[in-house]
């Protein structure tokens, strides 16, 4: 980890909402050379505050070989609770998806999370809904939270832009992380 300030506020205990494209990547220590298809490494800020170990990918721009692969939904995690939005409805209006084709590059988990502390490994809160259910991205942890016991700080991760969802989708997500990062929601444990 080589941003200290970062560090520090997790590791006291504070709380970071994280979503959009390519933050895994971004988190990487040299984000350049981060290639999709592999787990973060161990000292990255996905490993260490995310506790994400799988492989991770992203969904490449698409083409008519690939548009299965295509992000149409986030389908919450209802074993973590019912008060998790549900998003299934792209606003096509936003730029950058299509109606044919839905969404890409959304950051997914492809693999088990292998961390054998199982107190501290974090929670999938949604999964990705692909353009044809046949895609290998279908139903992959595509957010994740984490809830790190030791030191309290809350880490809510979502590998999509929440803002291409109908506002009023974006708006109860909102409110549930808000609800959950500050307490108003029990931590799944």
């Amino acid at each position: 980890m080589q941003n200290n300030i970062l560090n520090t506020y997790l590791r006291g205990g504070g709380s970071l909402w994280i979503f959009g494209v390519g933050a895994v990547r971004g988190s990487a220590q040299v984000p350049g050379q981060y290639k999709y298809g592999t787990a973060p490494d161990a000292s990255s800020f996905a490993a260490v505050f995310l506790k994400i170990s799988g492989i991770f990918n992203m969904v490449p721009f698409l083409t008519h070989s690939n548009r299965a692969d295509g992000f149409r939904d986030a389908v919450p995690n209802r074993a973590l609770g019912d008060k998790i939005p549900v998003l299934d409805s792209l606003d096509y209006s936003r730029g950058g998806i299509s109606a044919t084709y839905g969404m890409t590059r959304v950051e997914t988990i492809m693999s088990a999370m292998q961390d054998p502390d199982l107190s501290q490994r974090p929670d999938t809160v949604y999964f990705y809904k692909a353009n044809y259910p046949s895609s290998g991205y279908n139903m992959k942890a595509c957010a994740v939270s984490y809830f790190d016991v030791f030191n309290g700080s809350k880490v809510p991760y979502m590998g999509f832009p929440i803002h291409h969802f109908f506002e009023s989708k974006a708006d109860s997500l909102v409110c549930y992380v808000i609800d959950w990062v500050f307490g108003g929601l029990p931590s799944p444990r």
